[in-house]
């Protein structure tokens, strides 16, 4: 809405006062040597009596480099090389090896000097950071540095309060950089207030207690594991106790059936031992009753063997009658024994010679056939190796063959692909999606804008409920700009200003809500189009790859059935040679064995081979004497053997009648040891009742005993199983103690992880961070558009909004920074040049004072480099007017300008030139 009285756009809020202390951080003195422009010897640029410094000179004499000293001092940053593996090494002034820089500077009353220092010496690199504190005079030094830069550089953060980071965006407006604070996303600007609020204490205890969180977490899970497995040892405490009584009712029925089982077996001994004594009379009457029947034994051995001889000398009575027969048949064959001796020496004879006569006969043939044969051998081998190499010929072509089929499939296969490829091809040429008449990017950006120009009205509609509310509630209002006071007429006017544009928003909201839905209708359309076209794309380019990789197939295809064709056809031709040459010796081989047949058929070899047959045939005549001389021989050796048994037959004929009456004897004796055993046998059935009781006695002592053992066995291991459960009863019983206390100590454990829980949640960024942000955010806006009300003309305002509503309903977070002007609320970008650095200037300038105002940072210097050029003339007069009015806030203020409209209004300027030696600096006081 518009002022009634100044005519701006303004919000309407309560006016706070404005109560300032300065920061405690006053540069005092800066040594340069060797850092980029400035050369050796070094300089000292002492800045202790200035005030308001501005910094000239030409471009690239160093005057970002006399800034850039200053934070490579502190921080050890400079320009873009921050976070650049080699950043101090390209610091160093060229054609140097050493370079120093050393900056003393006030800090809660008390002087502290750094000093940085950077050595090359060759391939090696050294870095060096010294800190301490001086007196006024700057000769006495008391050093502060830690064990390591990095000690030494956390202990600077400390004492000063700010890291570089933070100090670049806030108190050093760097030349292209006065936008490092406004461009930041709204989650580092939240972190940068934070570590200039120094709320990384509380970050640094969030952390502490996380990290103890985390083991007291680990030692919850493990007194719970333990809780658990304690619990399950103590359920089983009552059922062991239950087995304790039961195992020891158990020991006490078997030590009285033990006792029982003793008694019986001890009565089963006695009987036994009575029946054991009955048996030995037994077994004495079987041992007699076994010695008879070896008597028995003893007397059929003497009868069996004497009437056995009696029975064989009664056969030889007979032979002896045939032996005059014998003598006559014997003498004729001893005569057919001397014929057929000599029949047999004439055929050793004829033998001999006809033997002769066939090794002669051998060693000819041998001799004819060793001259044929080594040739034979000769072209044998080579029609063998002729023969292989044939063969190797046919498998190479048979596969050759093999594999011009399968080509001829394959370019047939392939054809038939790529004849479909092609016509696939055809038919995705002529089924072209139609393109729809629309212009996606138009609707993506007029989309855009609309929903942009729909959040402006949103929050434009908000804004105005807010002002209405405080219209309402409020008695004494001021505008912000022109700070009139806001008279009853004046509020009434503003209400029908604010519900006519009301009553406009609301239209044009609906005109935007149509205008999206058909935006958002053509969009759908044109995504659709793109997805079919990337589906005919993707089908094209498959379709085109598929055509060339048949092509370049059925080229392949071809080359190689080619090939084949070509080399089966020498391989044929080579076949055909071979052929040919394994018949010429073939042909060879056969005239060779002509020519050996030949040889074997002469005069000398058909004699000897009569002559050999003529000898058989003499042979054959004699017929086998030397079988005959066999069968008379064992002839006669049947005669003389039957002459031996008949001289003997007289000698046993001749006891004969002995023999007889021996057997009589022996037959009398075996009829009376038989009649003693079959007593004895009687008097043995006697006992064999004894001798089932016997065997069913001792069976029963012997179940007994087993029964016993397996007693005693079971008493023994109840009582080490009572012993066992006695022992587990007492160990669970202290368990349920340590269960009792673990569960204590789980309870204790629990309420400190809620309590730590809470104290993280309150100590995160959401939490108390979040709070203070929150508390300091209004002070930091409000001075920034008190600033910027001196820098616009009241024409510009911003606003900090920490909360952002997402479109599922839920609230984020941020720090979003929303700025009006007369045209409305815009975006930070869409303001110009001149009109962001105001912005920026003014904001930077408002969290610098608000730092001052809580003495919470260590920083007393304001320093702008360049960034004036995109100023008016009017602009630069109320960014003038604005540092005079802040000049007591700051202790110290560091302007880079070229502009000498602004150079005219400083009272102190560090000209700056570059000479032979480097850029040196020269202070020039005006009134």
């Amino acid at each position: 809405m518009n002022c009634i009285s100044c005519k701006n756009h303004v919000t309407i809020e309560v006016i706070k006062d404005r109560d300032f202390r300065v920061l405690d951080m006053i540069p005092l003195r800066l040594y340069l040597k060797n850092f980029l422009s400035y050369g050796s010897p070094g300089q000292t640029i002492n800045l202790a009596p200035y005030h308001l410094i501005c910094l000239s000179g030409r471009n690239g004499h160093g005057k970002s480099a006399f800034l850039d000293a200053l934070t490579w001092s502190l921080w050890g940053q400079a320009r873009k090389t921050a976070h650049s593996g080699k950043s101090d090494e390209n610091l160093l002034k060229l054609g140097q090896t050493e370079m120093i820089v050393m900056l003393d500077f006030m800090c809660n009353n008390v002087v502290y000097r750094v000093r940085r220092e950077f050595n090359r010496e060759r391939a090696k690199v050294m870095s060096q950071l010294d800190f301490g504190i001086v007196d006024v005079s700057g000769e006495k030094f008391v050093t502060l540095t830690g064990k390591t830069m990095r000690d030494t550089q956390e202990l600077i953060n400390r004492t000063i309060g700010l890291d570089g980071d933070a100090f670049q965006c806030t108190a050093f407006l760097r030349q292209g950089h006065s936008d490092e604070f406004s461009r930041k996303p709204p989650k580092d600007r939240k972190d940068v207030l934070a570590k200039l609020l120094g709320l990384d204490v509380i970050e640094q205890l969030r952390k502490k207690i996380t990290e103890k969180l985390r083991d007291m977490m680990l030692s919850k899970q493990h007194k719970e594991r333990l809780c658990e497995h304690l619990t399950g040892e103590v359920q089983h405490h009552i059922q062991m106790r239950e087995e304790l009584t039961q195992a020891a009712l158990r020991l006490s029925e078997l030590t009285l059936v033990e006792t029982e089982k003793m008694r019986h077996f001890k009565e089963l001994g006695v009987e036994h031992t009575k029946l054991q004594a009955i048996l030995t009379m037994r077994r004495d009457k079987e041992v007699r009753i076994q010695r008879l029947e070896d008597m028995m034994l003893a007397q059929r051995n003497l009868l069996v063997p004497t009437f056995q001889k009696w029975r064989a000398v009664n056969r030889l009575r007979r032979l002896y009658q045939h032996q005059v027969l014998a003598d006559e048949h014997r003498k004729s064959l001893v005569a057919a024994r001397t014929g057929a001796q000599q029949a047999r020496e004439q055929e050793l004879m004829l033998r001999d010679e006809m033997q002769i006569l066939i090794v002669t006969r051998r060693e000819r043939m041998a001799m004819i056939h060793q001259s044929f044969v080594a040739e034979k051998i000769t072209q044998q081998q080579n029609v063998d190796i002729l023969q292989k190499k044939l063969q190797e010929k046919c498998d190479e072509r048979d596969g050759l063959k093999r594999c011009c089929d399968k080509l001829i499939e394959e370019q047939r296969l392939c054809g038939a692909l790529l004849e479909a490829a092609l016509k696939k091809r055809d038919m995705l040429q002529y089924t072209v999606p139609r393109a729809p008449v629309l212009n996606k990017e138009r609707i993506v950006e007029r989309s855009a804008r609309f929903r942009s120009h729909r959040e402006y009205i949103a929050r434009e509609r908000v804004s105005l409920h807010e002002q209405l509310v405080a219209l309402q509630n409020t008695k004494e209002a001021v505008c912000t700009w022109c700070l009139r006071i806001v008279t009853v007429d004046d509020a009434a006017a503003i209400v029908r200003q604010i519900s006519r544009r009301l009553d406009r928003l609301v239209r044009h909201n609906d005109k935007v809500e149509r205008c999206l839905v058909h935006l958002d209708t053509n969009l759908a359309l044109c995504r659709e189009y793109e997805k079919k076209m990337e589906i005919y794309q993707g089908d094209l380019e498959m379709v085109f790859v598929t055509i060339r990789d048949f092509e370049r197939r059925h080229e392949k295809i071809t080359q190689d059935l080619h090939f084949k064709e070509e080399t089966m056809q020498k391989v044929q031709q080579e076949g055909e040679e071979l052929r040919t040459h394994v018949q010429q010796i073939a042909e060879r081989i056969q005239e060779l064995n002509k020519r050996e047949d030949a040889a074997l058929h002469d005069s000398t070899l058909v004699q000897l081979h009569e002559q050999i047959v003529r000898y058989e045939q003499k042979i054959g005549l004699l017929g086998q004497p030397l079988e005959t001389l066999v069968q008379i021989q064992a002839a006669l050796d049947k005669i003389s053997q039957d002459e031996l048994q008949a001289a003997q037959a007289r000698t046993d004929i001749a006891l004969q009648s002995e023999r007889v009456q021996q057997v009589h004897t022996l037959c009398g004796t075996l009829r009376q040891l038989r009649d003693q055993r079959q007593e004895l046998l009687e008097e043995l059935k006697e006992y064999g009742v004894i001798d089932i009781r016997c065997g069913e006695v001792g069976a029963e002592q012997r179940v007994v005993q087993e029964v016993i053992t397996v007693m005693r066995q079971e008493r023994e291991e109840l009582i080490r199983r009572k012993g066992s459960l006695e022992q587990s009863c007492r160990h669970l019983e202290a368990q349920q103690m340590q269960l009792a206390q673990e569960r204590e100590m789980l309870r204790t454990l629990h309420q400190e992880i809620e309590d730590d829980q809470l104290l993280i949640q309150a100590f995160s960024k959401d939490g108390i961070q979040g709070m203070i942000i929150e508390q300091v955010l209004p002070d930091i806006e409000q001075e920034a558009n008190y600033l910027l009300a001196k820098l616009t003309d009241n024409q510009t305002q911003l606003r900090f909004e920490s909360v952002r509503e997402l479109k599922n309903g839920a609230l984020k977070e941020t720090l979003d920074i929303q700025i009006s002007d007369a045209h409305g609320i815009r975006p930070y970008e869409l303001f110009s040049g001149g009109e962001a650095f105001r912005i920026d200037f003014a904001l930077r300038l408002a969290i610098s004072k608000f730092l001052a105002k809580r003495s919470g940072a260590s920083v007393q210097t304001l320093i702008i480099d360049e960034g004036f050029g995109s100023q008016d003339e009017e602009g630069l007069n109320r960014i003038m007017e604005a540092l005079y009015a802040i000049q007591n806030d700051f202790a110290k203020i560091i302007i880079v300008s070229h502009l000498s409209s602004m150079k005219d209004q400083f009272p102190t300027h560090f000209h700056i030139q570059k000479g032979p030696r480097g850029s040196f600096v020269q202070v020039v006081q005006q009134g």
